[in-house]
This record gives C-alpha cells, structure tokens and sequence, in this order.
C-alpha cells in the first residue's frame, strides 16, 4: 500500500521544461503572480517579468514566456531627509559611527564608502485594470528602502519594456517633511543630529507594502497603496487608474496611520465590499488586522484593530495570504518554519490560532489551490498539500506529501506559483552544491510541472466565461506535452464537432488547438492529424463570426437612432462586402458550416445593404479605392482584423501573441480592446506620454509615398507583414533536437 502510494504522488507533477536565469536569488520567497497571468522573479540584479506568449505554432519543447528584465534606478533616501550625515560622521561616538555605517538607509550616500547596491526585496503586482485595457502595473521596493510602480509600456517602434512611472518613497518624503521633519536649528550637537537622522529615517523608510482593490467612485478609478515604515506607521497612497503609454501616474498622500507595531515586513489587503481589512506583520512576529472604512478619493478611516498573532516571538513575518472558504476567512502567515492559521468568524473576531510546523526548514512558497486547499513548499523541495477545515470554530487540517521527482540533494528552492486554471505549478530553484561553475553561470532556474490530476483540454471544454483571456495556461501545457509525449494537441476533441453551433471561444480555442497540432505533424512525420478542419479553416471561420458580431454591434446602435462616424459606415461597407463575397463563393459549405450561419448571414446583409455609404477610403500604397479585404492588383498592407479598415496611423493596438493590428478607433465600440484571435489585452502601440503632455492619441502619418528615399538606399521590395517570427521559414526537418544544460548532466 505504501508503494502504491508513493507511485501515485510521483505521477501528480511532471517536469515539462527548466527555465534557466543568469542570475541569483535575492530572497526565500522569490516569485510572485498576477491577476494577469504575468510571473516577477526577484533577482540580485533586478526583476525579471514573465509573461505566456501564447505562441501555438512555436516547435521547440520549451515554455513559451517572454521576459523583460528590470533594473532597479539609483535613489538615496538619506539624502533627501534634510539632514547631511557626511557633515558630521567622523565626529560621532565609536558606536553610533557604526550605526551610520551599517544600516542602509542612512549609508547610501557617504562620501568614502563603496556604492550601495539597489536590490529588489519585495514586489507586489496592483489590482487588474489600474492601467486601461485591463493591464496590471508592478511595485518593487529595494534594500535601501526605495518604492518603485513601474508599467508595460509600447512606444511607437513596439519596443515593449517597463519603465517606472512613480517613486513612491520620494512622495512619502515630501509628505513627511512638511509634516513630521522640525527645524534643524545651529549649534546642534553631532549627536542631536544623529538621532533626528534616525528619527526622519525611520517615520520615512518604507519597509513593506500593498496594494488595494481597484475603486470607483465619482467617475474615477483608483487604487492605494498601503505603505508601512520602519516606525510602524502606515502611509496611504492613492494612485489613479493609467492611461495606455504613460509614463507617469498621478500619486498622491491622502492618509496616515500608526499600527505602534515595530518595522512591518509584510502587509496584505483583503477587500471586504467596498471597504477592507489591512493586515501587518512585523519584525517581532506580531501580526494586526486593522479595518479601513469610508474610502473615498481623499481619505480612508482605519477603525476596530485585532491582534491576529500578539506574541512577540522574535519570527518575522515573511508572507501573508488569505482564504476563504465556506463563509470562513482563513489568515495564513509565514513565520520561518511554521505556518501560522488563524480562523476569523463572520462577526470578525479571532475565533482560533493554529501553528503548523512544517519541519525544520523555512516555507518558501505558500499558494491557494483551490476550495480549502493550500499547498505549502519548504527550502529543501518538500511541497504539502495542506486542506483546512473548521470544526467547531476549531482550525482542523488534514496534509499530505506530493512528491516531486527532482534533485533535490543539491537545489533549493525560493518561491511557488501555481498557474490560473491550476494546470501547472512553477517552483523557482537555485544550486545549492556547485559541482562545475563554468556549466552553472544560470544561479537561479524556474521549473515548470505539469499538473496531471487537472485535464487541461477539459478544463478547456468546460471554460464558462466566453473568452480564452485566462485560459492560455491550458492550451500552453496541451502544446509542450503534446511535443515531449508526441501526443496531438487537439486530440479527444470529437470528430464530429458542428462548427455551426460553436461558440466564439470554442472556434479559438480549435484554432489554436489546431496551429499546435499541424506543427506538430509538420516537424514530426510519425503523427497523424486529425480529422478536423485546418487552422486556416477555422482562422477563416472566425473571421467570418467576427465580421458578423461587428456589423451587429454597428447596426444595433443606428436602430436605437445612434449616429455611426465615417470610419465606421466605411468599415460597414467592407464587412458587408467580405460576407456577400464569402457567400459567393460557398464558403459556408467547404467550412462545414450550416443554416444557422446561413441564416444570419442573409439577414445581417440584408439589413446592411439597404444603408447608404460614403465614398470607400483610398489606399495610401496604390492611391485606389477600397473596395475588400486587397486591393487590385493586390498588394500587402496592414489592415484592423476586426474592421478591414487600413492601420496607416499611430497610435494602433497589436496583439502580443499572434501579431493581428486593430484599429484605435475601435475604442468607440470596445471598452476593453482584446485581440479577436487569443483575447489578450491588445498592446498599445503609439508615442509615449510624458507629464503635462495632452493624453489623447494624436494620429502620426506614416504616409511613405511623401517620403524621400536615400541615396544609398536598395531598391528592393520586402513584405513585412508576412515574417511574423522566426520560426515560420525554418527548415525543421534539418534541425538537430536543442538539448538544454539541464540538471541531467553528472551532478552529484
């Protein structure tokens, strides 16, 4: 029975890819998720940011991410407390000298000291949609003390990169200067000076912070972000919802706070309607859960404050998270090796306190999985499946091991991520035993299991929400199994499917499935496709829904008496002509569409046909009319996928994964701009905004028929839009497999 036992925890995580940094680990716990689906790992050097990239026709067996990395700027808090320590350093007693020294947030600028190193210690993802088009925006705060929001950012040669757009710490310091900082008068003393340098540092040092629920209130959107500082306090910070492509964001000080708790080092936000619950840990291990009510754009209150853990035991608190379950709100606080549980009642009171000892090594990774289930990873690789339950107002917990085959003997670990849909599970890992520095130069690797309990094509069939925005972790794990086991993608989809009734998700979703599985026949010659349609059947087939769901949204507005802009009566006619054409040429029956298409194809031409058009735009290639979805003779442009409008202006929207272009004019229509293909957030593509810069999109030509050649210029005619990556023109019949520098290579 034991053996079976085992035998069935190996076969929950199956190692999928190893994903290699140049870097070390800057903290235990190392990785954090977003509600976007993007992964920061903080390393020594800075932040790096992972995002799925959704590539389906990608051909190689490893994950595809793409990755950004952040380095942190330079920022000396000391020198902006008022106070100039290099004045008076050498003057002070032997052990206050020290003091200066060591800590490091009054070292940073002295005169005959070595450069202080920026090192990301903590970072935390805000609330999705803080920046338009539902986009999340990150926060990291150094060693030194120095709080950074930093955004995704596209500028007008799609340079995609994060830039910081707000230094919180240096606000905080304005704030408190006018508040808290008195008058240094003449004549202090060294010391005197010292101990208001001490004093200033820690009401301003920022040691921990978090991000509040998005707010709407009074036809704005805002966040705050809850600062704590080394004297205990708690700065209030609000944020306003971003425009794309700014490169600033309006923050601002609206409250403050004293928790009397000593230098918080973790804070959580846990909505509650429209107000919240602020919880702190501290250096002492003390933990506090404090109301904040009454949240407006100026103000917040914070009332009713509870001790969640009272005891100062010399633990810090590492991490926070919170479950609910059941009507029951479960505190879990991470207090080196022990996984402190606190059960809070639906009257808000503690109801019980439970210590779990998870062994004699520190946690490094806690994330929920799912109902009353957590998973709980320590330092040495062990991962616990932990489930609470609430007996009596009494915490009860029930655990249990699940093994990962891995070498643990020479890796730890510093950080857990499980993905959206629970598909796979990622645990950052470093070498602990380095047995030949020249094959290890990658300190820090992130490894990627599959989850084998959850079916990612069922969870895929069962997908209710209408769009495939948050399911990408499904299709990517169906695309690299798929290649390590040589098992098709879209294998246990039916046969016999009825493309007429299927939903907009469903025909993405066999588009994808599809363009994964051809690769996969292409590069493989062993496999055989199924029988269902090609991806450029299906791409065709949406093309069609897409068409139609615009048109119905255009028309919809002129029958309740809306009035329709140019560009949008010249993208009817368009739409209106591909269907006519599509009809025509009896697309619908080689797709193996049926009368509901039909149907709904003659009664949405039918109503178009009866509208007057103006004249069709003219093509800034050829100077014609345009007239379908090419010119003649044709010639290649880029044109919006939903529209069929020509794209021949800044700013537009890309999409990341699958290129497609759509017009910025499509705002009118869409409040959120996802890409009809994948139904991501579409990229912004345009000049970045500065400060007092006028935030509106302002159309740049890119009429290049105006544009003088050069004289050293190569005549010579390249279609851009068809070298879409790299892989497309690989010969992959003559590639060798790509073996990476695995763990797999003699180590001991």
């Amino acid at each position: 029975l034991k053996i079976f036992q085992i035998v069935a925890m190996c076969s929950e995580l199956k190692l999928l890819d190893t994903v290699p940094l140049q870097n070390k680990s800057a903290i235990n716990i190392g990785i954090i998720p977003s509600d976007d689906s993007q992964y920061c790992i903080l390393v020594e050097d800075g932040i790096y940011v992972f995002k799925l990239c959704g590539l389906m026709d990608n051909f190689l067996k490893t994950m595809s991410f793409m990755k950004w990395f952040i380095k942190p700027g330079d920022f000396a808090l000391s020198s902006h407390l008022g106070i100039d320590i290099n004045s008076f350093i050498t003057s002070l007693p032997q052990f206050d000298m020290y003091e200066a020294v060591l800590r490091l947030d009054l070292s940073e600028e002295l005169k005959e000291a070595s450069p202080l190193k920026q090192q990301p210690v903590q970072a935390k993802w805000s609330s999705l949609g803080l920046v338009s088009n539902n986009n999340c925006v990150l926060a990291a705060m150094s060693n030194t003390g120095a709080l950074r929001v930093y955004a995704f950012t596209t500028n007008e040669s799609e340079i995609e990169e994060f830039i910081e757009v707000c230094n919180v710490t240096e606000i905080c310091v304005r704030y408190f200067s006018v508040k808290f900082f008195p008058t240094i008068f003449r004549g202090a003393t060294c010391s005197s000076l010292f101990e208001e340098l001490k004093k200033r540092a820690g009401i301003a040092t920022p040691s921990a912070f978090t991000w509040t629920h998005l707010i709407s209130k009074d036809d704005e959107v805002f966040t705050f972000l809850m600062v704590g500082h080394y004297d205990g306090g708690v700065t209030v910070c609000r944020i306003k919802q971003m425009k794309n492509n700014e490169t600033f964001c309006d923050c601002r000080v609206v409250g403050y706070f004293q928790t009397h708790l000593k230098k918080p080092t973790f804070m959580h936000w846990q909505q509650a309607n429209d107000d919240g619950l602020l919880i702190v840990g501290d250096l002492e291990g003390r933990i506090k859960a404090i109301s904040v009510t009454q949240i407006s754009q100026e103000s917040v209150k914070f009332e009713n404050e509870i001790f969640l853990w009272g005891e100062s035991d010399g633990l810090r608190t590492d991490c926070l998270k919170v479950v609910v379950h059941d009507k029951n709100i479960y505190v879990l606080a991470v207090k080196g090796s022990v996984l402190v549980i606190t059960l809070i009642d639906e009257s808000g009171r503690v109801a019980d306190v439970y210590p779990f000892h998870v062994g004699d090594f520190i946690i490094t990774g806690v994330e929920h999985y799912e109902g009353n289930t957590i998973l709980v990873l320590t330092y040495t690789g062990v991962l616990k499946e932990v489930m609470l339950f609430n007996e009596e107002n009494k915490i009860k917990i029930k655990w249990r091991h699940l093994f990962i085959d891995y070498k643990w003997w020479s890796h730890r670990t510093h950080g857990l991520i499980v993905s959206q849909n629970r598909v796979f599970i990622g645990v950052l890992v470093s070498m602990s035993k380095l047995t030949n520095i020249k094959k290890r130069k990658d300190h820090v690797r992130l490894l990627v299991f599959m989850n084998v309990a959850k079916k990612p094509l069922q969870v895929l069939l069962n997908n209710e929400s209408n769009t495939l925005t948050s399911y990408w972790d499904c299709l990517e794990v169906l695309r690299l199994n798929g290649l390590l086991d040589r098992k098709l993608s879209n294998e246990g989809l039916s046969p016999e499917l009825d493309y007429d009734k299927m939903s907009l998700v469903q025909l993405k979703m066999c588009l994808a499935l599809a363009k994964s599985s051809e690769v996969m026949v292409r590069n493989s010659p062993v496999m055989q496709t199924t029988p269902t349609l090609k991806s450029d059947e299906f791409k065709y087939i949406l093309k069609i829904r897409l068409a139609m769901d615009h048109m119905y949204r255009l028309l919809d507005r002129l029958a309740n008496g809306g009035q329709l802009s140019v560009f949008h009566m010249q993208s009817l006619d368009l739409l209106n002509a591909f269907l006519k054409e599509t009809v025509a040429k009896g697309m619908i029956l080689r797709l193996l569409l049926g009368k509901l298409t039909l149907d709904g194809l003659y009664d949405i031409i039918a109503t178009a046909s009866e509208l007057k058009y103006p004249d069709p735009p003219v093509c800034v290639w050829c100077e014609e009319k345009i007239i379908g979805l090419s010119c003649v003779p044709a010639h290649s442009d880029t044109r919006c996928c939903i529209s069929f409008m020509p794209v021949t202006h800044l700013p537009y929207y890309k999409c990341k994964f699958c290129k497609s272009t759509v017009h910025v004019k499509l705002t009118d229509v869409y409040k959120t701009m996802l890409c009809p293909y994948c139904d991501i957030p579409l990229s912004y593509v345009g000049r970045l905004i500065l400060k007092d810069q006028d935030s509106h999109p302002v159309e740049i030509s890119v009429d290049l028929r105006k544009a003088n050649c050069k004289s050293d210029c190569v005549e010579e005619s390249v279609n851009v839009d068809e070298v879409e990556h790299a892989f497309t023109y690989l010969d992959t019949n003559e590639l060798l497999d790509i073996i990476q520098i695995s763990d797999d290579d003699n180590s001991n």
